[in-house]
């Protein structure tokens, strides 16, 4: 529900979802004291590899190289969230921080 209501409030660019991921890095720096690290970003990408395979191999009207096509995509873009989010957490690399 948060992360509709977040999502539903987003500029469509993708400068705004770049910062917005910075944002969400820098906010998991609280969690450390609750035992978050960065290596739990690892299995969110698996997570979604696993799921996202599972989702797109049961739909029937799909060929193998289009599953396999979507599968990677979904891996890209999972990858490319994980690896903004910790420039965030680290506090590196925001070249779109006057964007709010």
């Amino acid at each position: 529900m948060a992360v509709e209501k977040t999502e539903s409030r987003m500029k469509d660019d993708d400068s705004h979802l770049h910062h917005r991921l910075y944002k969400l890095g820098e906010t998991h720096r609280r969690f450390a004291l609750k035992g978050f690290t960065p290596t739990h970003w690892k299995g969110f990408v698996i997570a979604v590899r696993v799921a996202m395979r599972r989702a797109v191999e049961a739909m029937p009207n799909l060929t193998p190289a289009e599953c396999e096509t979507a599968i990677e995509a979904w891996d890209k873009l999972s990858r490319y969230v994980v690896h903004r989010m910790e420039e965030g957490y680290f506090g590196v690399n925001d070249e779109v921080q006057a964007i709010k």
